[in-house]
């Protein structure tokens, strides 16, 4: 009995490392792309709950988003505006993509000179955090990272991507 208590601790103990070091990981990611030339921008649930309904209604490039930013708690997007800072920004996703352990890939898009990547973060049945990097091979400067954080259900990413009727 001993053995497995001390084994379900070890266990424990190792997840919370692992999940530290992806914290870590995410962090700096976003503080190595506090950079001149990469433009920044955080909106968080306050602002996000204060969305006219018209707003939030609103379908883009055609993703329902009723009921995704009720469940958002904070945006951050991150926006190459160089050669160098996009050669950055490749760099620390490529990096952070082989480095985290809590993030698996959760779409990938690679067609007409895009390249999409979705990762999350799941906790429990729930996924807490998002990061999608959008990447245009016909524009030298641009490419951009976006965080999303709350608690999102499989569900609300179905409906999300689901076309409007």
């Amino acid at each position: 009995m001993k053995t497995k208590n001390s084994l379900l601790i070890i266990a424990l103990f190792a997840s919370m490392l692992c999940y530290a070091e992806d914290n870590l990981l995410q962090n700096n990611l976003f503080n190595k792309l506090e950079h001149k030339d990469i433009s920044q921008i955080t909106i968080t649930k306050t602002l996000l709950h204060l969305f006219p309904k018209n707003l939030v209604s609103a379908d883009i490039k055609g993703m329902k988003l009723e009921n995704f930013f009720t469940k958002t708690d904070q945006i951050d997007i991150f926006i190459s505006q160089s050669i160098v800072s996009k050669k950055l920004m490749q760099k620390e996703i490529a990096d952070f993509s082989k480095k985290q352990k809590s993030y698996e890939v959760l779409m990938k898009i690679k067609g007409d000179g895009e390249n999409i990547v979705l990762y999350g973060r799941k906790s429990g049945e729930f996924i807490i955090s998002m990061i999608m990097y959008i990447d245009d091979d016909d524009d030298e400067e641009e490419c951009i990272l976006i965080h999303l954080a709350g608690k999102f259900s499989l569900e609300d990413l179905k409906e999300m991507t689901e076309k409007k009727k």
